[in-house]
């Protein structure tokens, strides 16, 4: 027994005892990783802005819409005349109102759209206005149809961006909206 205590204590192959491995990241490994997110990042920042201009665009042209749907709903509704207007003269992209006259209360109220330009760019609808002495109005008569059988077209895009995919509203003398992805 004791010669075969001497070989296990001798040989060079016994087991040692295991070593504990640690778990987690080395620092190099750490900032290789935030490098690599910084540098992917950086390169999708700026389509992620034309992402969110393009997404502004696309809702200022559905609510400007929805707008016309209540105005022309809210003139049959109360066989009147109601008006979209624009909150500050001529720039909608400042916001608009819905509502009789300009001494009545306001039925519905659009807040502003920051970096949007929205423009009335041909028909009578930028020329003439029941209310005010200037474009951008769109009036509907109690029987749906604009008032004095006006029509428009509005573009709606962004300058913030070098190619901003614009929208076109048209609205004609008989009250319908159309809208299109694109230049009028």
């Amino acid at each position: 027994m004791l010669v075969t205590m001497k070989k296990i204590m001798h040989n060079p192959m016994r087991q040692l005892p295991r070593q504990r491995k640690e778990h987690g990241f080395t620092m190099i490994e750490l900032l290789i990783t935030i490098v690599i997110i910084g540098i992917l990042t950086a390169a999708a920042l700026p389509s992620f802005k034309e992402f969110i201009i393009n997404q502004r665009i696309k809702t200022a042209s559905f609510d400007f819409v929805s707008s016309l749907a209540f105005t022309r709903s809210e003139a049959i509704k109360s066989n009147k005349n109601i008006a979209l207007l624009p909150k500050n003269a001529l720039q909608l992209e400042l916001g608009w109102e819905v509502r009789e006259s300009s001494t009545e209360p306001v039925r519905k109220d659009q807040s502003t759209y920051p970096s949007i330009t929205i423009s009335c760019i041909s028909g009578t609808i930028c020329q003439y206005s029941m209310f005010r002495p200037s474009c951008n109005n769109v009036t509907y008569t109690p029987d749906g149809r604009i008032f004095n059988s006006a029509s428009g077209t509005f573009e709606i895009s962004s300058d913030m961006i070098s190619n901003p995919q614009k929208r076109c509203i048209s609205v004609d003398g008989s009250g319908r909206v159309f809208s299109k992805r694109g230049g009028c």
